[in-house]
Parts: C-alpha cells; sequence; structure tokens
C-alpha cells in the first residue's frame, strides 16, 4: 500500500544547472587553487546524499512557504544559487530570482540547513562547484510523493 504526501513547495524537475562563477586552469604543476569555483565542464557534479530525487523530496517536505504568501496566493518559481564546497557544505546561498512574500528567504534558510553533499570532483580531486535550484512555490495537488507505507503500521 502506498500513502500520498502532497507538499505546498513543490520541486520541478533536476536542478537547473551547475554554472561556473569562476574558473581558475590548474597550474602548471597540476594543482588546482583552493578558491577556484567550477560549472559543469570537465566536473563530476556533486551530488545530495540518496541522490537528486531525494533531496527534491527533502526540499518539498521540509519547505515552509510564508503566511504573507500563502494568503496572497503567490505561486512561481523561486531560485537559489549556492557553492557545494569541496568538503560538501553549501555556501554562498543566495535567492537568484523571488517570487516575494519572504519565499526567497524561506528557501535559503531552509538551504543552510542541508546535510552535507558529495563535493563535485575534477581530476579525482574535490573541487567547489556553483549550482543553482529551483522551488516551485504553488499548486499543492500538481506533484505527488509516494511513499510505500508498511501494511502492519498502516492505519
Amino acid at each position: 500500500m502506498y500513502k500520498t504526501l502532497f507538499s505546498l513547495a513543490l520541486v520541478n524537475g533536476l536542478a537547473l544547472s551547475t554554472i561556473a562563477l569562476a574558473q581558475e586552469p590548474a597550474s602548471s604543476s597540476g594543482k588546482i587553487g583552493s578558491d577556484a569555483i567550477f560549472g559543469q565542464s570537465g566536473t563530476m557534479d556533486p551530488e545530495p546524499p540518496g541522490g537528486m530525487k531525494a533531496f527534491q523530496r527533502w526540499v518539498a517536505a521540509n519547505y515552509r512557504v510564508p503566511k504573507a504568501a500563502r494568503k496572497a496566493g503567490v505561486k512561481g518559481k523561486v531560485q537559489i544559487t549556492f557553492i557545494v564546497e569541496a568538503d560538501g557544505k553549501l555556501s554562498g546561498i543566495r535567492t537568484v530570482r523571488d517570487i516575494g512574500y519572504g519565499t526567497g528567504m524561506a528557501a535559503v534558510r531552509l538551504f543552510r540547513k542541508s546535510p552535507r553533499w558529495t563535493p563535485g570532483t575534477l581530476h579525482g580531486k574535490p573541487v567547489r562547484v556553483a549550482y543553482t535550484f529551483p522551488v516551485t512555490v504553488g499548486n499543492p495537488g500538481r506533484i505527488r510523493i509516494v511513499v510505500p507505507v508498511d501494511k502492519e503500521t498502516r492505519k
């Protein structure tokens, strides 16, 4: 049997993209500068614990639409950008696109609580990677998250 959960905060597809904010080439010795931020090309993308689908479910389950946004009936996409550090922590979390009523700040607060990710790598070494992630607010019945429920515990 399955239990269906609905969320006010919806997550569309995979993260929009990883982007290069700055790229520092490897030095002649082959070492990568520790402050370099890489995009998708040539790197193995960072990944949240459990994979992207699990992270999308985590965002959908934990994002709280601010009261003002609910009252105003706000719908749309909030885009959050951040850097996945070489140790897996998220830093530089900020709103790139906001639909107002505190929706962007609510997303930033949530992403600050994110568990560590598996960092991106370049030539087998962990590197900083910039990431952009969309959070869709509104239309509570549009995306359903289906969670298996043990038959004995179902009521």
